[in-house]
């Protein structure tokens, strides 16, 4: 599979040198950002009022409020969703990606300044075409470090950052993180946390730190600096096994799994927020479930573009063989009016892969503010 060799290739590129006075010929164009804070109908200004749906059928409105002067920043690199049919995609954004981006990164928003480039991905075409991932990467990836760079000079003013990817994204950002952060200090140090979800991070065994990153270790708290959070999300009677989308462990290592809304105890509720509709097509993935209810005739309908459900989703971090996995499931409670199941199967071995993020969108927005009040 693709992004098995994508695992195996992520160690070739080399960090950039610092340079105060980067400018990228690329990311010098705000056209090239989906949500940048100075750009005009960023992605991430869109509308993300929520109506919060309880188990009783009450609902609630949760306007969303942007962080008026947010002290830190989030970088954020988005999966595999172009519907480009070549192997790259370009640099004009689909709707796919403005629709992933709004649904995974926007409610960041309430806790940082946001910051989310385009960049040249390997496309879902190269992804079942067994085209050679190899060189597709470099170009994606140097299209990633060369945002990074732009922003580092132009923006950052050694403000904290915190990384948010998913899947492809996830990959790009711990290449960097291994190959263009971690060898400078300074920089290093500002890094709030890394939200690297649907890929792997692998450790050796027992480990918090080694393999894939050097120096920044798995989270182990709710509340802790320069960590990584990563998990895939699995049903309990379908984990992860030999046919796994994104690679078995390699020798002498493990894949560990982060609870994201409870690190320390591994297992615990989830507060998901899911869009109401999707734009179609390829876009249609990620979005889950379009509805809190189980039975949406006998329930009015929702008229906010997100509906949130704190606490119906349960998970559990497990391990199958060497790879850890969160366990996800809707218990059985005839009194819960909500949905008995979440949408998100596509393939063999993918799981619950394209909706690890709206599983637990609220979580991570708590532990990105959690994480940065903890230095």
């Amino acid at each position: 599979m693709l992004l098995f060799a994508l695992l195996a290739c992520t160690d070739t590129p080399t960090p950039a040198d610092t340079d105060t006075g980067y400018t990228s010929d690329i990311y010098a164009e705000l056209d090239h950002w989906l949500c940048h804070p100075d750009k005009p109908g960023s992605i991430c200004a869109e509308n993300l009022d929520t109506t919060v749906v309880h188990a009783d059928g009450t609902t609630e409105l949760r306007p969303h409020v942007p962080a008026a002067d947010p002290p830190f920043d989030c970088f954020y690199v988005y999966p595999t969703v172009s519907g480009d049919t070549t192997v790259n995609s370009d640099l004009e954004p689909g709707v796919e990606e403005e629709f992933t981006t709004l649904v995974q990164f926007a409610r960041y928003g309430a806790v940082c300044r946001q910051f989310a480039p385009v960049y040249r991905q390997l496309t879902l075409s190269s992804l079942f075409s067994g085209a050679d991932p190899v060189e597709g990467f470099a170009m994606a990836y140097a299209d990633v470090d060369d945002a990074w760079r732009h922003y580092l000079a132009q923006h950052n003013d050694g403000r904290p950052v915190l990384l948010v990817g998913h899947s492809q994204g996830s990959i790009m950002l711990r290449t960097l993180l291994g190959t263009a952060i971690e060898p400078q200090p300074d920089v290093h140090e500002r890094i709030v946390g890394a939200h690297l979800i649907g890929m792997t991070v692998q450790v050796p065994p027992g480990a918090l730190v080694g393999g894939d990153l050097a120096s920044t270790p798995l989270c182990t708290s709710d509340a802790e600096w320069g960590c990584v959070t990563t998990y895939l999300s699995f049903r309990p009677d379908d984990p992860p096994g030999p046919d796994v989308f994104v690679g078995q462990p390699f020798p002498g290592r493990e894949v560990p799994c982060t609870h994201p809304g409870a690190i320390a105890a591994g297992s615990g509720p989830l507060d998901g927020v899911f869009p109401t509709t999707a734009p179609g097509g390829i876009a249609d993935m990620l979005a889950g479930n379009l509805t809190p209810w189980q039975d949406p005739s006998s329930h009015p309908a929702i008229d906010t573009p997100f509906f949130a459900v704190p606490g119906l989703v349960q998970a559990e971090c497990r391990t199958a063989g060497d790879f850890g996995y969160l366990s996800v499931e809707v218990p059985d409670d005839p009194s819960d009016v909500r949905f008995d199941d979440v949408d998100g199967d596509f393939f063999p071995g993918w799981g619950l892969h394209v909706i690890d993020v709206n599983l637990a969108m609220d979580d991570l927005v708590a532990l990105a503010q959690a994480q940065f009040e903890a230095r």
